[in-house]
């Protein structure tokens, strides 16, 4: 009787310090921190999806991009070697003028208005050139856009003295940059350019020339 008194009185103690308000409340919160801590971690994982809309933000899906100019314009000094050029065999300076739109954005089309104008000891020559062809653009999204233009188109020769006026055909050719300041202006620069020219003897001049100019880009 004696010894079952006693694991009585050990045992009793132990049961009530177990069921006491903070080891519950303890045990509580522990148990509900097991349960909260996979729920905290399913929320805090990264999303799966590819940028803000899934999947479709990418691919054949995606939005069109508003950094490719629909079309440019360009003002540029010209400077042209035409070598024995009909009435002179002198350099020629002038003007250009070039629109041109874009159907994708690697290949548009330009159109080329130009004046040039020799000084010679005798009377000079003056010339207008009329042409258009397709343009070829690289790396359009960069800060330095190469590109490469073939042009076809006439050019009409006027002497000073005389004032009588030949249109001839022309073919055109050259390489060139446009260097991005900002979205809508560049600075271009066009350091190769060929242009042959059919004379009326049946001989085609064979000339160089070099522009620098400011392009001005045009978005939608």
């Amino acid at each position: 009787m004696l010894k079952i008194c006693f694991i009585a009185l050990i045992v009793f103690p132990a049961a009530l310090y177990s069921q006491s308000p903070e080891i519950a409340s303890s045990s509580v919160s522990s148990t509900v921190g097991e349960v909260a801590a996979p729920a905290a971690s399913i929320q805090s994982s990264p999303q799966t999806s590819e940028g803000k809309d899934g999947f479709f933000s990418r691919g054949l899906f995606a939005k069109p991009r508003k950094d490719t100019p629909v079309g440019s314009f360009t003002v540029s000094y010209v400077y042209r070697y035409a070598q024995d050029l009909q009435g002179a065999s002198r350099s020629q300076m002038g003007w250009s003028a070039v629109p041109e739109v874009n159907f994708t954005k690697y290949v548009g089309l330009q159109a080329e208005f130009s004046g040039l104008y020799t000084r010679s000891i005798a009377d000079g020559t003056n010339q207008v050139l009329m042409a258009a062809g397709p343009r070829f653009t690289f790396a359009p999204r960069s800060k330095v856009t190469p590109f490469v233009f073939l042009e076809g188109g006439e050019i009409r020769t006027t002497q000073q003295g005389g004032g009588v006026a030949d249109w001839n055909p022309a073919a055109i050719g050259g390489i060139g940059l446009d260097y991005k300041i900002s979205r809508r202006l560049a600075l271009q620069l066009v350091p190769g350019e060929y242009m042959a020219t059919n004379q009326d003897n049946g001989n085609w001049n064979n000339s160089f020339v070099a522009k620098a100019g400011i392009t001005f880009n045009l978005f939608k």
